[in-house]
């Protein structure tokens, strides 16, 4: 049910268990090809796409190294709806260079492909949750590979044995390392195995010929109809978390999140369930999720903490016996319908965090947030947005990170067509914390900086993310001064 914001914006939020299942609409999206300097002093790139056919672009992205995917789940090359995903290598010079636009072997009109993807190495997993072949809206989805001369080509089509009609397969989907190799974790979070919508989780393992096989399905021990076990999901290295948004212990729509792991019998099992220890009815907790390693990220879009539906994200980390709470992230300029933490991504000891709500410049134009962990604290890094921010543009829809690059989705944008965009960012030209004028040494001159902007919201002075600049953000500055920052 929406709130009367939600009808105002046009963005979806989840306040409470929907009375029916949501009907899925085309929205059309811009097309534009320029490349733009990036907003805070950093290069970033636009990419789109020119066809005609091309709707809803930048819905869902994914990276990995020198490989870069955009779903635009709206393409109507093959029928309405049918999908697409397209896909861009960075050149040896650091530039990004289209390479090819990914479609099923067997598409059709609604499927929506490329409505998710993950990416791991050269192997991809990209979601298509309103397919048939199980039933209407069963769903489905693709393994895809990049062979060494650059080509991609469909490995597998992955169904679950008991799939059936609205089950929705491929709401979200997952790839990590395994204990034979590589592994898909997938969600769909609507099917009945607990209760109506109550929702499940599928497990494929890939052989080395490329073939997928499923290998298990879960859903959590205490799991009830209308939970959307499996909404978002996150797996590496044999760990798996589960979000279940419209879980109630704490509330209708507060949320939870589900944590699995194999036994010494090679099954799965749950080991973990985690709410929000400040959690309230429609956080909506578990909107999103992932992890890396010992480290997980958990989003609360509809969190008040900032004002209604300002949004947050909780840091959980790996103590050896249990996950425990690490922190709590806001955006420093966080206020009413931001939705920060309605998309997140892990890597390499930082976060990214997606804002489509935000009204940089214009409403809902979007916004995105890095933050870097430094010694014991999370610091926020840089707050990412497009040069010329676009009314509605939703950017912070989807968000991904790996190394020094991030990518950014805007499904909404708005030119000359209605397709949409995303944005790569080049991090190493943002400096490190502290760095406040990005000349990557942290000297007087930063120093300068922070005491210029001290007592205000300055989000980029404002180095813990607390709202304010004020003495814990001086105290982390000179902690590192004198430093430079990491080449």
């Amino acid at each position: 049910m929406m709130s009367s914001q939600s009808r105002r914006r046009g963005l979806r939020r989840f306040h409470g268990r929907p009375a029916h299942r949501p009907v899925v609409v085309a929205i059309p999206i811009t097309i534009a090809t320029a490349a733009l300097a990036g907003p805070i002093p950093a290069p970033s790139l636009r990419i789109t796409s020119s066809e005609m056919t091309t709707f809803r672009y930048g819905e869902a992205v994914a990276i990995a190294g020198d490989i870069a995917l955009v779903g635009a789940p709206g393409d109507t090359q093959n029928g309405m709806n049918s999908g697409a995903v397209y896909a861009y290598h960075r050149q040896p010079d650091g530039s990004w260079l289209f390479e090819q636009k990914l479609t099923p072997m067997d598409p059709d009109v609604d499927d929506l492909f490329g409505f998710s993807i993950d990416l791991i190495s050269n192997v991809a997993v990209i979601g298509a949750y309103r397919d048939n072949d199980n039933g209407t809206d069963s769903g489905s989805a693709y393994a895809f590979r990049r062979e060494a001369n650059g080509a991609w080509v469909q490995e597998d089509k992955l169904l679950p044995l008991d799939g059936s009609t609205l089950d929705r397969f491929g709401y979200s989907v997952s790839i990590g390392v395994g204990q034979t190799g590589f592994e898909a974790c997938i969600g769909a979070h609507l099917d009945d195995a607990a209760g109506p919508d109550s929702g499940s989780v599928y497990i494929f393992t890939r052989d080395f010929s490329g073939a997928w096989t499923e290998s298990d399905k879960f859903t959590g021990i205490d799991t009830e109809d209308s939970d959307s076990f499996g909404w978002s999901v996150g797996f590496d290295n044999s760990t798996a978390v589960i979000g279940a948004f419209l879980d109630d212990d704490q509330g209708i729509g507060a949320g939870a999140v589900y944590i699995f792991q194999r036994d010494l019998m090679d099954n799965w099992v749950q080991v973990q369930k985690i709410v929000a220890p400040d959690g309230h009815a429609s956080d909506n907790f578990g909107i999103s999720v992932d992890i890396e390693d010992e480290l997980i990220a958990i989003g609360a879009y509809l969190d008040d903490d900032r004002g209604v539906d300002s949004g947050s994200v909780y840091l959980y980390r790996f103590g050896g016996i249990v996950w425990s709470q690490e922190i709590k992230l806001t955006a420093p300029d966080g206020v009413t319908d931001d939705l920060f933490g309605r998309y997140v991504d892990v890597q390499g000891g930082r976060v990214i965090v997606g804002a489509p709500g935000k009204d940089t410049g214009d409403m809902d134009a979007g916004a995105a947030y890095v933050f870097n962990r430094v010694g014991s604290q999370w610091l926020l890094n840089r707050e990412l947005f497009p040069t010329s921010p676009a009314l509605g543009g939703e950017f912070g829809h989807d968000v991904a990170i790996d190394g020094e690059t991030a990518l950014v989705g805007a499904w909404r944008e708005a030119g000359v067509d209605p397709q949409g965009a995303a944005y790569l960012f080049d991090l190493s030209q943002f400096g490190c914390v502290g760095d406040l004028n990005a000349d990557d040494l942290i000297d007087t001159a930063d120093l300068g900086i922070l005491l210029s902007v001290f007592g205000s919201s300055n989000p980029t002075a404002d180095l813990n993310g607390d709202g304010v600049v004020d003495t814990a953000d001086l105290g982390s500055l000179l902690a590192v001064f004198g430093d430079s920052c990491p080449p």
